[in-house]
């Protein structure tokens, strides 16, 4: 799944299948969270039409458009919407489940 390569990714190599015994600090799991929160506001963004001339025309526009609205979804996720709390909070209780496993 695309997201299990994402929190790989953003924990630093540690896996969500407990194939590494190595647990998540808090730190790691907020910044996987708090990156997660930002690719779904971004997906949420990508189909928000922005007001013409930005960015002036053609090709530019495109990408000005599209580094904004990355940056804009990054900025939302640091604020918090609630998508990360409730991330840190399903990962955490998996980590001190018995098994010990997500």
């Amino acid at each position: 799944m695309i997201y299990d390569t994402l929190f790989t990714s953003a924990l630093g190599g540690l896996t969500l299948r407990g194939q590494n015994s190595s647990k998540p600090t808090e730190e790691e799991i907020k910044k996987a969270a708090t990156e997660f929160e930002a690719l779904f506001i971004n997906e949420l963004l990508k189909h928000l039409p922005l007001s013409k001339g930005l960015g002036g025309k053609g090709l530019g526009e495109d990408v000005y458009e599209t580094i904004f609205k990355l940056e804009l979804s990054r900025e939302l996720a640091q604020r918090g919407t609630g998508i990360k709390e409730m991330i840190i909070k399903a990962i955490t209780e998996k980590y001190n489940s018995p098994s010990g496993e997500l």
